[in-house]
């Protein structure tokens, strides 16, 4: 090893001896063609060859020899395949070389270009959206990179390439002979040139087309806003007052904006894609709307009437939208009073009294308490005080077209059986049609329910029930089905039954109770409840009271802030109480749907727990008990 000695006053070299490496072509990479490397010369050279040895190092396939003492010249160690001649001379062993020598290699295996194996293929996706290619890349014998140093081993290195001499102008030239002439990626082409690919690679690329935006319902008017959060087991006082959202006469509400057709896009064919156009948007007005067009093509919802906006979402980009007027009850509802019943809100300062009702297709909020009354809302309903031996049913219409949809089904197939029954009769040579056209197919829908068809009664009264339990008026595509369901659950037929007609009404409802959004629902909020019976087709909330010998149902959710003593809590999804059961051990119960998640602050034993149908008891109080469908299970 050479030390380098540093004279007083001498300086340092401007660049390392490791500079610049020769930059000689790595040439005849076919056949036995030979590689000649010509050195690396600096002009300092001559300065440094008494500093360090003379260093060599392979890289990209190019011996690189550095600039170095001719005293200790680098060593080139050829090993199995390679040939090397050193200034024309055959080395058989390891051999001193120095920048001054030419060096030549070979390779002992010969280059076979795989002419016969197809260069370039292109596929095209089913949808045109984008093409990948495929270089077939061939096999060339190169050498094996090595760092700098004064030995290196001069060893063979098979490399997949693509073919010698492929072009850029070659790819675009393959792409558009198989069509494609659009989205073409230019730098993905030229990296392919340079380093081939071993998978398919994306090369084009398609602009799919901008679908159209779907009509919409844009409300200009600020929603209402709660002060009570819906969550958590924090002792809140649900008295807390609404903030009531109201408008004047003559006040935009919303617009109904347009669908647009949207943009097309194009495949790398070069092929026009037509955009989906958008769908318009299904906006039901109620009394309390007027529609107006407007110069850029929207629709202008305005209000007719004073009141509180309504914007519920029924559907499938279906809206109805209402200003609901607003009716205050000062003092209780009494005998003296009459019920309410009520198209919009309904504001009670009072209490319900014993055998009231108050039904409203808005809301409801009693500032005092209900004693045996019946409240029903199509949206919320709020009693500030409690529910004693009442019924109140919050989201009434939404929960009654859930519960439609599983019984209207059966109904419509049996009308169906009956439907083809007749058809059959009608068929029949002693059958005399005089007869119906005199007195109607009533008495042959008698005659056959009576003989065949006995379930069919049971299943109109399955739907009867339900209709039957709604006070006010429905949709047109629910109100039409009252009478007939009616007269064939109750076996009062008549002659001129129409049959048909209610085949084609259960249809029709059917569609509609498909789009109709089930999520579209009201909630509950009340004080307490003693021996009452509260239904929400969303949430209800129970204040720090809590119930007791009460039965609180919710499709979604419900929060007691204080003690559930007897009864029962039904959710779909959770329930949530402060407190479940008593010393005394009243039959309690907690009940959700599957995957639904109980949650007690504190829980006495014989609480029994339900989760999808399966039961379980509590065989010991525990506080802060949750339970989920898998803990249920261990």
């Amino acid at each position: 090893m050479v030390v380098r000695v540093r004279f007083p006053g001498e300086s340092l070299p401007e660049k390392s001896v490791l500079g610049t490496p020769s930059s000689a072509d790595h040439q005849g990479r076919q056949g036995n063609a030979s590689h000649q490397y010509p050195s690396t010369t600096d002009s300092r050279s001559s300065d440094l060859t008494t500093e360090r040895p003379t260093l060599a190092r392979v890289r990209n396939g190019v011996i690189d020899i550095f600039p170095g003492s001719p005293s200790q010249p680098a060593i080139l160690r050829p090993r199995t395949g390679v040939v090397l001649r050193v200034n024309g001379k055959l080395a058989t062993g390891p051999t001193a070389v120095t920048e001054s020598d030419r060096v030549e290699v070979t390779f002992t295996t010969r280059d076979r270009p795989e002419d016969e194996v197809k260069r370039i293929e292109i596929r095209v996706s089913d949808d045109g959206m984008c093409a990948e290619l495929v270089v077939s890349l061939q096999r060339f014998t190169t050498l094996r990179e090595t760092p700098p140093g004064p030995v290196i081993d001069l060893e063979p290195e098979t490399v997949l390439r693509p073919p010698p001499g492929l072009t850029v102008d070659e790819l675009f030239a393959a792409l558009r002979s198989e069509g494609v002439v659009y989205g073409v990626d230019r730098n993905a082409l030229e990296q392919i040139v340079r380093e081939g690919t071993r998978v398919p690679r994306i090369v084009a690329r398609g602009t799919p087309p901008e679908h159209g935006r779907d009509g919409r319902f844009r409300p200009v008017v600020p929603v209402e806003s709660r002060r009570t959060r819906d969550t958590g087991v924090e002792r809140q006082d649900p008295r807390d007052r609404y903030q009531v959202v109201s408008v004047r006469e003559g006040t935009t509400v919303g617009y109904i904006e347009p669908p647009t057709n949207g943009r097309p896009g194009r495949d790398v064919r070069g092929r026009e894609l037509a955009p989906r156009a958008g769908r318009p948007v299904r906006v039901i007005c109620g009394d309390g709307v007027i529609r107006n067009p407007t110069p850029d093509g929207q629709e202008e919802l305005r209000a007719i009437r004073s009141g509180r906006p309504v914007f519920q979402r029924v559907g499938r980009n279906t809206w109805r939208v209402d200003v609901v007027p607003l009716l205050v009850q000062e003092g209780d509802v009494n005998v003296e009073t009459g019920h309410i019943r009520f198209k919009g809100d309904v504001v009670v300062t009072g209490n319900v009294r014993e055998g009231m009702k108050v039904v409203a297709t808005g809301r409801v909020h009693v500032h005092g308490y209900a004693d045996r009354a019946y409240l029903q809302a199509d949206g919320d309903i709020r009693v500030d005080g409690g529910v004693v031996q009442s019924r109140v049913v919050a989201g009434a219409r939404v929960w009654l077209y859930n519960d439609l949809r599983a019984v209207l089904s059966p109904l419509r197939k049996g009308v169906a059986k009956i439907l083809e029954a007749m058809r059959v009769v009608e068929r029949a040579a002693s059958f005399q049609r005089e007869d119906i056209a005199r007195f109607g197919p009533g008495r042959l829908v008698r005659l056959l329910i009576e003989m065949k068809f006995g379930d069919v009664p049971d299943k109109a009264r399955a739907v009867h029930g339900r209709l039957v339990e709604y006070e006010g008026e429905l949709d047109p595509e629910i109100e039409k089905l009252r009478r007939p369901i009616e007269a064939l659950a109750t076996g009062l037929i008549g002659d001129r039954f129409d049959i048909k007609g209610l085949y084609k009404a259960l249809e029709e409802a059917e569609e509609f109770l498909g789009w109709f959004d089930q999520a579209a629902a009201g909630k509950a909020v009340i004080g307490y409840a003693h021996n009452a019976t509260v239904y929400s087709g969303g949430l209800v909330i129970v204040g720090a009271e809590g119930t007791y010998h009460a039965r609180i149902v919710a499709r979604d959710r419900v929060v007691v802030q204080g003690a559930v003593v007897g009864g029962s809590v039904e959710a779909v999804r959770s329930v949530t109480v402060l407190e479940a059961g008593s010393p005394a051990l009243p039959s309690t119960v907690l009940a959700v749907g599957p995957g639904g998640t109980i949650q007690a602050g504190y829980a006495y034993e014989n609480v029994w727990l339900s989760i999808g149908g399966v039961q379980r008891r509590v065989r010991n109080a525990s506080k802060n008990l949750r339970v989920t469908a898998s803990s249920f299970r261990r």
